[in-house]
C-alpha cells in the first residue's frame, strides 16, 4: 500500500547511446491502484519500428465487492497521437486461487488492430495457466 515511483534506461552497449528510458509513478490501496508510465523507446527497423517512441501508459484497478476487481490500462503513442492499446478484465482473487478475464485491443505498426481475450488462473498449491485468443469474437 502506498505511493512508488521509479526511473529506468537501457543503453548501448558499445555507445551509450539511451535507447530506452522510462519514469513511473503508481499509489495502491486496499480498494483501488493506479499508476502511469512514461517511455521513451528508440527505433528497431528490425522489428518493423521504424522511428523513436514516445509512449503513455495509465492503468487502474478497483476492488468491487469482496475479492472481485476491475481493471484496466491505455498506452498512448505521443508520437501519433493516438491510443495505440488498451485493456479491459475482471478478476477474482482468494487464498486459494486466482482467475483473471481480459480483453485486449492492440494497434500493430500498420494500423491494424489486432484483438486478445485472454483467461488466467492461478492455483496456489498447483502452478498456473491461461490462454488467450484472439477467436473468441469472430
Amino acid at each position: 500500500s502506498g505511493f512508488s515511483a521509479g526511473v529506468g534506461a537501457r543503453f548501448d552497449e558499445t555507445s551509450f547511446d539511451v535507447r530506452r528510458a522510462e519514469l513511473s509513478a503508481s499509489y495502491e490501496s486496499d480498494v483501488f491502484g493506479v499508476s502511469t508510465n512514461y517511455a521513451f523507446v528508440d527505433a528497431h527497423p528490425e522489428f518493423g519500428f521504424l522511428t523513436d517512441r514516445h509512449e503513455v501508459t495509465t492503468a487502474g484497478s478497483v476492488r468491487f465487492y469482496d475479492n472481485w476487481s476491475v481493471f484496466g490500462s491505455s498506452t498512448y503513442d505521443i508520437t501519433n497521437k493516438e491510443l495505440d492499446k488498451y485493456t479491459v478484465g475482471v478478476s477474482y482473487y482468494c487464498d486459494c486461487f486466482l482467475v483473471r478475464a481480459s480483453y485486449t485491443e492492440d494497434k500493430d505498426n500498420s494500423g491494424a488492430i489486432e484483438r486478445n481475450y485472454k483467461l488466467f488462473v492461478s492455483l496456489r498449491t498447483l502452478g498456473d495457466f491461461g490462454t488467450d485468443s484472439d477467436e473468441f469474437g469472430k
